[in-house]
């Protein structure tokens, strides 16, 4: 009977251990993605401050841009924007953020800008139904719009200031 549950233990054990490794293993991943984020950001403010170039590990100077529908991982949780569209003048952008941190993110359309092709700020819209904002608290999501009045070309840059600096583009 000892023997049976001796057996019965290290059977248990050895098929939770790969299983709890495996997520140890993408939580590190996500841990090293949000740092090494968060150093980009700080390398262009502090350049931005000191007027001097900052020092880049890659080939481009820039932060990283995305595109629609990409997963981003930032310190603030994951976000994603999911669509954009032009109507009546106005560019409605529908954005999703999954809090994946351990405390409630404060989540505002002031955190967000958009830049047209020839580098102008889009100025927001007032009146923008289903705002993008509110308090993510951890483990949900949020989602909701964010109305710029639109003038310009293609790319827009859409870019969210809070947490990493983290650039997405529009095309046409």
């Amino acid at each position: 009977m000892k023997r049976l549950i001796l057996f019965v233990l290290i059977l248990t054990l050895a098929l939770t251990i790969p299983a709890a490794a495996q997520s140890d293993t993408n939580d590190l991943e996500t841990r090293v993605t949000r740092l090494e984020q968060a150093v980009k950001t700080l390398r262009l403010k502090l350049g931005e401050r000191t007027g001097t170039p900052a020092e880049t590990s890659g080939p481009s100077s820039g932060p990283e841009i995305h595109r629609m529908n990409e997963v981003v991982p930032t310190a603030n949780g994951e976000f994603t924007l999911k669509r954009a569209t032009v109507e009546s003048g106005i560019l409605r952008i529908v954005f999703s953020a999954r809090n994946t941190t351990g405390a409630s993110v404060e989540i505002s359309t002031a955190d967000f800008s958009v830049e047209n092709s020839e580098g102008i700020r889009l100025l927001p819209e007032a009146a923008c139904t289903g705002p993008f904002r509110g308090t993510v608290f951890p483990g949900e999501e949020l989602s909701g719009n964010l109305c710029f009045g639109f003038s310009g070309d293609a790319p827009l840059r859409v870019t969210y200031e809070l947490s990493d600096a983290v650039v997405w583009e529009l095309t046409k």
